[in-house]
């Protein structure tokens, strides 16, 4: 029998996408079933780090208290040298004060030999079933060197939101820092000659890191909105920021940062304390710059009205200068006016009281001084009054030799 037609055969366009689909969903079941596994060991790893802890503090708290309870007898011998140089001085015996004085010095009070204690964060002290979600996230977390724990963001950002304690309760990321630093701090302390760490620890201690830098990243990065934020920034970082905080979270700078804060919590309440310190200063400057420009502001409100009702007042003032300039010259003009024509009303009668010539003389300066006023028009007006009869030939030539003679006088003072 051939089988060579079936060689030909090829898979349909409709069967391609549901084949990458099955493809798909057996991937993400086999990361389900990779994490389940991982859950338990590392549920089974923190149950047992967790125990050790609870059992070294309970040992640390015991001895602190013996240690406060038992008598101090370090101040006898203070008092006793303070007697004998009492006595020493009260007989006149430099020697003994000198010895009271060494023996000072020889024994110093039990508070200057005190070791420093430090204030621990509290820790959340998790049930059961919270420290199998605890192993989850740490689980979902977990990504050796080289690699990124970013393409299960969508399983750690649904674990956070049913479980918000993880993300807001501090004692969560606490109780991994204290676990760490405990188990660090057991392996470096009593090494076994000739034998290395045991590799499964570290592996597990390595997943707890990974596990408090996701914890740890929104607080130390500041980034508003939480884990949700933080994760939606870095998966497809897209500004120099953003790149930054990728890098960090792949080299675990935030668990770095966390388990030093835990180690040291004082200076870590010193540096919240200087950042609070530098806000309220930046808050202090900008509002002494914002009352700054109020006064400014302020000012100008004031002075404008002022400026505007000064410019008004000046208005006002050259308005009426010049109103009054204005009646004074009209009065003068009314004055000129006035007297032209008195002067014309007094020349007509003196020539009217000397003859006919006279009259006509009389009439012709009266014309001058109060009507017109040059010379063209009055010649004009003296040869109609001659054409009418008014004057006579005479007396028109007599006023015209007059006008020329005065045309003259006018053009060389204007000259």
């Amino acid at each position: 029998m051939n089988y060579d037609k079936w060689d030909k055969l090829a898979d349909s366009d409709e069967e391609e996408p549901q084949k990458h689909a099955w493809k798909a969903a057996s991937r993400d079941e086999d990361e389900r079933d990779r994490c389940k596994v991982l859950q338990d060991d590392i549920d089974r790893w923190l149950e047992k780090e967790i125990s050790k802890l609870q059992r070294e503090e309970r040992e640390q708290s015991k001895a602190k208290n013996a240690k406060e309870q038992r008598p101090d007898y370090s101040n006898v011998g203070h008092g006793r040298s303070s007697a004998m140089g009492g006595l020493g001085s009260l007989a006149g015996l430099g020697g003994f004060s000198g010895l009271g004085g060494l023996n000072d010095g020889l024994n110093t009070p039990a508070e200057s030999s005190r070791p420093i204690e430090r204030t621990m964060a509290p820790y959340r002290q998790v049930s059961s079933e919270e420290r199998k979600v605890l192993s989850m996230l740490v689980a979902l977390s977990a990504f050796e060197t080289g690699e990124t724990n970013l393409t299960r963001h969508p399983e750690m950002l649904e674990l956070a939101r049913h479980h918000r304690w993880l993300e807001e309760d501090p004692g969560t990321l606490e109780l991994l820092c204290r676990v760490h630093s405990a188990h660090m701090r057991r392996s470096n302390a009593s090494p076994i000659p000739g034998r290395e760490e045991n590799e499964e620890d570290a592996r597990m201690r390595n997943f707890i890191m990974c596990g408090i830098n996701t914890l740890a990243a929104p607080k130390i990065s500041k980034v508003s909105g939480g884990l949700l934020a933080l994760i939606t920034a870095i998966c497809t970082p897209d500004t120099e920021q953003a790149k930054e905080l990728r890098k960090k979270w792949q080299e675990k700078e935030f668990a770095k940062t966390a388990i030093f804060d835990s180690l040291f919590p004082d200076l870590r309440a010193a540096s919240e304390e200087k950042d609070d310190d530098s806000m309220w200063e930046i808050w202090l400057l900008l509002g002494f710059v914002a009352l700054i420009i109020l006064g400014i502001i302020a000012f100008l409100i004031w002075v404008r009205p002022w400026a505007v009702s000064k410019g008004l007042a000046r208005g006002s003032a050259a308005a009426a200068a010049a109103a009054k300039g204005a009646e004074v010259a009209g009065a003068g003009a009314v004055v000129i006016g006035e007297t032209a024509s008195v002067s014309a009303m007094s020349g007509a009668a003196a020539a009217a009281a000397a003859g006919p010539v006279g009259a006509a003389l009389g009439a012709e300066a009266g014309t001058v001084m109060g009507g017109a006023t040059d010379v063209a028009s009055q010649l004009r007006t003296l040869e109609e009054l001659h054409s009418s009869g008014v004057i006579s030939q005479e007396v028109l030539e007599q006023a015209r030799q007059r006008l020329s003679g005065r045309g003259e006088d006018d053009d060389r003072g204007s000259g």
